[in-house]
């Protein structure tokens, strides 16, 4: 299965929960009309699929949601991240976020009912 195909999936299955918010993240450079470099995306490094997660605060804020940040980097069965894209899911699992790798279809709802 391609990347792309797996990207698709993920947005069907997990963006139509109504706790997620999803979103395509494609990162590189163009160059503009007159050959100026114009880069896109979050950053180099940054997940190819982001959003946010409500989650319900307990204790004292019951009842109040907060937004989770989530990074969901796509991979073919074979591939392998590279320190940019390391050091970003490592960097949003540090700050609290919700940082996975998903390399097949089998791998998306053991996500969301474990981690995401």
């Amino acid at each position: 299965m391609t990347e792309k195909h797996l990207q698709q999936q993920i947005l069907k299955t997990i963006g139509c929960l109504p706790e997620y918010r999803l979103f395509r993240n494609n990162v590189g450079m163009l160059l503009d009309i007159n050959g100026t470099p114009v880069k896109y995306g979050l950053c180099v490094g940054s997940s190819d699929i982001i959003g946010l997660k409500a989650v319900t605060i307990t204790e004292e804020m019951v009842g109040q949601q907060i937004a989770q940040f989530v990074s969901i980097e796509v991979k073919s069965e074979k591939g392998k991240l590279s320190p940019a894209q390391e050091n970003w899911l490592q960097m949003v699992e540090a700050m609290g976020g919700v940082a996975v790798v998903i390399k097949s279809i089998t791998e998306i709802n053991k996500i969301i009912r474990e981690e995401v």
